[in-house]
């Protein structure tokens, strides 16, 4: 009774005092509202650690409508222009003639590379162009949102985030935006703890912790830092001084350690290439030609042609021999002296240590690095953007946290068994306790033999069930291992034909091929390219032979003809599908055969 009397005084007590705890080391005055995030049972915990703030400039030119602008707009882009008439066509003299009231078209007076003077006349508005320099704060907010039950002190979410606002107003916003991990505890998920050592930055640890959170397949927590925020509840007399945190001693510690980390600032020249279709002075591969003018070869000399001509003329090379190439665009060249670039290398040892043995089961290096420039130009009338430091080091602390939980993924992977088969409907005995999710495949295997493999797509406490898509025995046996698939057999395949029709012609057929449950060709679309015609096909397989429905198409002609194809394109192994065999075609047009090959 007296226990009872003291558990209740305790509850009392704790419901006087505000259960929403904020947290902030990060040195900025952050308004966040904890009526927003009360929840009558739990205390909820927000803890920022860090608040960066960050300027970013950038040059925008923007063009609007202006009826005595300098500018005109063609194919995409915007191009300057001394001429301000607008023009009407005339079809009767095959002219355009002023009509500034009523015209649609207007001269581009730069346009060089038209191939006439009719082509210089474009239908498009009159534009001017402004410039326009732009400042923007932006700040970076990093932390974790932790929901902890007061009556039994359990950890029943624990979400870190790292978000990007303009004004620390928007705060309240984004954490009520966050999609909370759930801690869903079961005791037949594996025990993990993470430590990371001090050189670790904060938003690493946050997104390595979130990322692993998602996967949902452990019990896995930053421990010290759990400590760290029971610490603060005692200080704060939420919690009583004795109340210590116990947890199950952990099968496996996941240990991230910073090697390396390093950053270096080095200027280079940049030459960027911007398409100018009207007078561009440059080909894609740097050469600098002249411009408007086209040549004609006549297979000895290169003559000006300004309406069919192919080749334009190389000006790189003034001290040579003339020098003439083909085109496809033209380009405008940006040249930036000393820009500025920001090298970053940054390297991680991440290692599973099994706590019963001490032993390191797995270990593994990773390296990162990242090479920007201080600005981007972004157009040939020089806009840029400042390149964002901190957005560029969060890109690489998720691309570390998605290897990482790739990587322990394989490490331990989930396994469960087979429960009941109803056809190829396969019920396991696990589901979110181990934490199976939808979309996983397993691979069922009874005495090391695979019997085929499963996708999920039904998920619930303790057991979940799918289809089976890929069957290599009779049927699924009943207790057989379901084991977490990384790689399996795809139910979609391509192949490839080759050989002679009618003995002197060549034939080229491509396939896609629809692979029925075992894994053997059911039907295939294709397309095939004869010496003198092209064709289309539905095949259908039966045994060897290949029922086929092909068009013939030649130039404006088209002919539905059926054929007969004998194939004795086999796969190298059940799991895979590669194949490899020969063909004979029969069809009216004649008889084809060769080889086919495909996967």
């Amino acid at each position: 009774m007296v226990k009872k009397v003291v558990i209740l005084i305790l509850i009392l007590s704790l419901s006087l005092f505000s259960k929403v705890i904020i947290i902030n080391k990060s040195g900025f005055k952050l308004d966040i509202n904890s009526d927003l995030f009360d929840k009558s049972n739990d205390f909820v915990v927000i803890n920022v650690f860090s608040v960066e703030k960050e300027l970013v400039q950038s040059k925008k030119v923007e063009f609007y409508s202006d009826r005595y602008g300098n500018y005109i707009y063609y194919n995409g882009d915007y191009y300057y222009t001394s001429n301000h008439q607008r023009y009407t066509y005339n079809p009767k003299y095959d002219r355009f003639i002023v009509d500034n009231k009523y015209g649609q078209y207007v001269y581009a007076s730069h346009f060089y590379w038209a191939r006439n003077e009719k082509q210089k006349y474009i239908k498009s508005s009159f534009y001017k162009k402004i410039e326009k320099t732009i400042k923007e704060e932006y700040y970076y907010i990093s932390g974790y949102i932790l929901e902890i039950s007061y009556q039994n002190l359990f950890l029943e979410s624990f979400t870190p985030f790292v978000f990007k606002v303009k004004s620390l107003s928007d705060i309240n916003q984004q954490l009520m935006n966050l999609n909370k991990k759930l801690n869903k505890f079961y005791p037949d998920k594996i025990d993990i703890v993470v430590d990371f050592d001090e050189k670790i930055p904060d938003k690493l640890k946050a997104f390595v912790l979130g990322k692993l959170q998602e996967d949902n397949r452990y019990n896995i927590y930053d421990r010290k830092y759990l400590y760290y925020i029971f610490d603060e509840l005692r200080l704060r007399d939420l919690i009583g001084k004795k109340i210590e945190l116990k947890f199950r001693v952990p099968e496996y510690i996941i240990s991230v350690k910073n090697i390396s980390n390093y950053q270096d600032n080095i200027t280079q020249d940049e030459i960027l290439f911007f398409r100018n279709d009207m007078n561009g002075q440059y080909l894609s591969n740097g050469y600098k030609v002249e411009v408007g003018k086209y040549y004609s070869f006549d297979g000895k000399n290169y003559i000006p042609d300004r309406e069919n001509g192919n080749y334009v003329k190389i000006l790189n090379f003034i001290w040579k021999k003339d020098r003439y190439t083909t085109f496809s665009n033209f380009y405008d060249v940006v040249s930036i002296d000393k820009l500025k670039y920001t090298n970053i290398y940054f390297s991680i040892l991440f290692n599973v240590i099994e706590t019963k043995t001490a032993r390191v089961i797995y270990s593994k290096y990773l390296e990162k690095s990242l090479h920007f420039p201080e600005i981007r130009i972004l157009d040939r009338f020089k806009s840029y953007k400042t390149e964002s430091k901190i957005d560029n080091l969060l890109n690489l602390y998720k691309s570390f946290s998605s290897d990482i939980k790739n990587l322990l993924k394989k490490a331990f992977p989930l396994s469960s068994m087979v429960k009941k088969v109803e056809k190829l409907k396969v019920e396991l005995y696990d589901g979110e306790n181990i934490g199976i999710k939808c979309g996983q495949v397993f691979r069922i295997s009874d005495d090391h033999w695979t019997e085929g493999y499963l996708k999920i797509t039904n998920v619930f406490g303790t057991n979940s069930s799918g289809d089976i898509f890929y069957l290599l025995d009779e049927k699924i046996e009943k207790f057989s291992l379901a084991s977490e698939a990384f790689k399996y057999p795809l139910r979609v395949g391509i192949s490839t034909m080759i050989g002679l029709s009618n003995f002197e012609d060549y034939y080229l057929l491509f396939n896609i091929r629809n692979l029925n449950i075992k894994g053997n060709d059911n039907f295939s679309v294709g397309f095939g390219i004869f010496s003198d015609y092209y064709t289309f096909e539905i095949s259908k397989k039966f045994w060897i032979f290949d029922t086929i429905l092909r068009l013939y198409s030649k130039e404006e002609l088209f002919e539905f003809l059926p054929a007969l194809r004998i194939n004795t394109a086999k796969k190298y192994s059940l799991f895979s599908n590669e194949i490899f065999g020969f063909f004979l075609d029969i069809s009216q047009k004649g008889f084809s055969s060769g080889i086919v090959f495909g996967f």
